[in-house]
């Protein structure tokens, strides 16, 4: 297979499928950009599109929980968001990347109808990706939205019991006499009674991503639309210190109240550009932003008082946004240096976070977790504040890597360094004075080995320069072929 002629195209296109088609032979790694895994000294793993319409999952969270034993679910999925665990340290939904930016996807739940990879990175990876939203330290993950790589109408229906339907569309075409340019949409819709007492869901999301495949200028953007809704969405509880743990309830049973629901509605728009240089320097940019907005009536978790089940709860309605705004901007490069090959990487990255808050507490009420007490009403509120801005975060940094590849790649030294500046504010509820103040920065340096003694070691399975118009004629001749082919069959 041939390769592509210019270092940002190899960087551009996506690593091919792995035997099966359930997994990529590799992904974005961060800063270092699209890698084969034999050449990536980190633990990285890349889901494809395949992998999430076999599971017919219903959430990026979900994808993950059923596909590596390394993550866990935090929160069950009856609840109104994910939460995950990766190498047992939690992550938060809102720490997840869209195509390498923070700060981007909804803050409760990812549909995954518009995404095409999902990748997850193993361990820290601050000097790669920078500093995740709350510092996640386990892993991270980053989610690849869906291109028009070739003509494309997919129509799916689907059924999760009791009483749970919904449709998906995927439409994808190319046009231009070059077929350089690319539209893709995606659009679905479902709801209906999950396995919980009393809870019923309705989730909705479109998206519309169009892409440009120029001889040296890539262009892409996205929007992204999800609206989704719950109805009695089922918390955790927890004992008070020093009784015994009592007996499991039916799972089916739900402690919310029949007045409890949750809303939340996210949207996306982001947009990337890369454009070659020479063969060997690309400078790249993307900026993106999203705006994601709730409210939500909830009991935000039980207390167990004894072995018989009694429990203390009360109901909280909350209501607010988060407003995004992400974006990066770097060159890679390639050079020799006698016998020592180089590929430099330097990036500068930037996102500001700012949250509102508005909040109404009701009073205490008893209950049990095998007959829970259902009420008419919240009752009397016990306290309020109105919606005002609550928190903001800042980060910035700038990272730097270089890949020394020596003795025909049988040896190659990735050093590197990022410079990581973190913003934490915190406001007061009412006054909407600043509460709290942090401002720090900290430099993460790196350095990495990968051997591969061996020459089967060093042939890496690139995917054939689709970016270039003669590599689409190409694709359009054995398309041709194959079909005539088929035909004849």
């Amino acid at each position: 297979m041939s390769t592509p002629a210019t270092l940002g195209a190899r960087q551009a296109a996506l690593p091919v499928p792995y035997v099966g088609g359930q997994v990529a032979r590799g992904g974005q790694v961060g800063l270092l950009g699209n890698r084969d895994y034999m050449e990536t000294p980190y633990s990285l793993t890349s889901y494809t599109e395949k992998t999430i319409r076999d599971q017919q999952a219903t959430s990026v969270a979900e994808v993950l929980t059923n596909s590596d034993s390394s993550v866990r679910a935090a929160i069950g999925s009856s609840n109104r968001y994910d939460a995950l665990t990766i190498r047992g340290f939690r992550v938060e939904n809102s720490e997840i990347a869209l195509n390498g930016l923070y700060g981007l996807v909804p803050a409760y739940r990812i549909n995954p109808a518009p995404i095409e990879r999902i990748e997850l990175l193993k361990g820290p990876g601050a000097f790669l990706n920078g500093m995740a939203p709350s510092g996640s330290i386990g892993g991270s993950v980053n989610v690849v939205t869906k291109r028009a790589n070739e003509d494309l109408t997919r129509l799916t229906a689907g059924y999760i019991s009791n009483a749970r339907f919904g449709t998906e569309i995927d439409v994808a075409r190319r046009y231009g006499e070059q077929r350089e340019w690319g539209v893709r949409f995606n659009g679905g819709i479902d709801g209906g009674n999950t396995t919980i007492d009393r809870q019923s869901v309705r989730d909705g999301v479109g998206s519309l991503g169009v892409d440009y495949r120029g001889e040296r200028f890539r262009w892409s953007a996205d929007v992204i639309y999800q609206d989704d809704w719950m109805k009695a969405a089922a918390r955790g509880y927890t004992p008070v210190t020093g009784i015994a743990v009592p007996n499991a309830p039916d799972p089916r049973i739900n402690l919310a109240q029949p007045f409890d629901y949750a809303r939340a509605k996210s949207l996306t728009g982001l947009t990337r550009a890369e454009y070659d240089v020479s063969n060997n320097v690309t400078v790249f940019g993307a900026i993106g932003a999203n705006q994601f907005t709730f409210d939500k009536q909830e009991a935000p978790g039980a207390t167990i008082l004894n072995t018989a089940g009694d429990a203390l709860s009360t109901s909280r309605f909350q209501t607010g946004k988060n407003d995004g705004v992400s974006g990066e901007a770097g060159v890679r490069a390639r050079f020799d240096t006698g016998p020592v090959g180089h590929e430099v990487a330097v990036s500068g990255s930037a996102m500001n976070r700012t949250d509102w808050l508005g909040q109404t507490n009701y009073g205490n009420y008893l209950t049990n977790i095998y007959t829970p007490t259902l009420l008419a009403s919240p009752g009397t509120p016990v306290s309020s504040f109105p919606e005002g801005k609550s928190a903001f975060l800042g980060l910035r940094s700038v990272g730097v890597a270089d890949t020394l590849s020596m003795m025909n790649g049988m040896l190659q030294v990735i050093v590197g360094a990022r410079q990581q500046q973190v913003i934490a504010n915190s406001y007061a509820p009412v006054s909407g004075l600043e509460a709290t103040h942090y401002d720090q920065s900290a430099t993460s340096p790196s350095v990495a080995l990968v051997v591969r003694p061996i020459k089967e070691l060093r042939q890496l399975h690139r995917r054939p320069h689709a970016w270039t118009n003669a590599a689409v004629r190409r694709r359009q001749h054995q398309c041709g072929v194959r079909a005539l082919q088929d035909k004849a069959i």
